[in-house]
């Protein structure tokens, strides 16, 4: 509406050259479609599962390990040094349509190392299940033995939290085969890596700046734009994946390049929707209000 009253003169201006000056950008929420880029990822993730031979989804399968981890709070954190971030704090939890909250979770583990999350998660998940196998169980009467009020008297409430408990059994055994996948860490570190320029882009786009939209269309955006088509090219980050996934050590050759093509594909996808989504985008608007203000 304004861009329509500065065209047609309807502002009064004492002095007529004051909205000559004005350069206006008509644009739709970046950050939304930064999450969109993210999301259609995870979708190409799942595809690239599907071909390798995998039967989980990747977003539900991170998601599943994380819900698990903070299920049992005290007990994986325990198995941390006490001056370890990750015996001081859970990581944050996923949050389903946020897709750009999964950099995040692969953020916490990864700083943890693969090898690290294994044995501390496989541990804490025997650990949490000896426990709970030594709690009395709840009866039909609604009663527990030796005298444990955890339960609820209720038999409806008992019931459900039975299955609250037989189910949280099975999504933990889940979790437990999960960590152990060596394709599933290499698709943790692949991920993490492909998306690395797009998470700069995000938290520059976040942070509050004067004329934001004036510096990111002149500069930053072809700077992000370069450094995701930059991923397509130098693979040494491939190589890096394959090794901190432990992939260069449990996998054949036919398997690592497998999994190499799914890491260039992702880059791929992601310096391609980069481009069409938020670059040509914003450089189009560009030239669209030069071509208005030499109208």
């Amino acid at each position: 509406m304004l861009l329509s009253h500065l065209c047609k003169g309807e502002v009064d201006d004492d002095d007529s050259d004051h909205f000559s000056q004005i350069w206006f950008f008509d644009i739709s929420c970046l950050v939304h479609q930064f999450n969109l880029i993210v999301g259609s990822q995870l979708s190409l993730m799942d595809t690239c599962l599907a071909d390798t031979g995998s039967e989980y989804r990747y977003w539900s399968s991170l998601a599943k390990l994380i819900h698990s981890w903070r299920s049992m709070p005290s007990v994986i954190m325990s198995e941390f040094p006490s001056d370890h971030f990750a015996s001081l704090r859970l990581p944050p939890a996923p949050c389903a349509a946020r897709w750009g909250c999964v950099h995040e979770l692969e953020a916490f583990l990864l700083a943890i190392g693969v090898e690290n999350v294994q044995k501390a998660f496989c541990h804490a998940c025997e650990v949490y299940g000896s426990k709970r196998k030594k709690k009395p169980c709840a009866t039909s009467s609604g009663a527990t033995g030796c005298g444990s009020t955890s339960a609820p008297i209720d038999e409806i409430a008992l019931d459900e939290y039975n299955q609250f408990q037989e189910r949280l059994g099975r999504y933990m055994r889940s979790a437990n085969q999960l960590v152990k996948d060596t394709v599933f860490w290499f698709m943790v570190t692949a991920s993490f890596q492909a998306k690395e320029p797009l998470m700069s882009c995000f938290a520059w786009l976040q942070k509050p700046r004067p004329t934001p939209m004036l510096h990111f269309t002149c500069g930053k955006a072809y700077e992000f734009l370069k450094q995701l088509q930059l991923l397509t090219t130098d693979l040494s980050w491939v190589t890096a994946c394959i090794v901190e996934s432990g992939a260069a050590q449990r996998m054949t050759e036919e398997v690592q390049g497998q999994l190499a093509g799914v890491a260039i594909r992702m880059a791929l996808h992601n310096a391609a929707a980069y481009e069409r989504r938020i670059y040509a985008y914003v450089t189009s608007n560009l030239g669209l209000t030069f071509l208005w203000r030499t109208l």
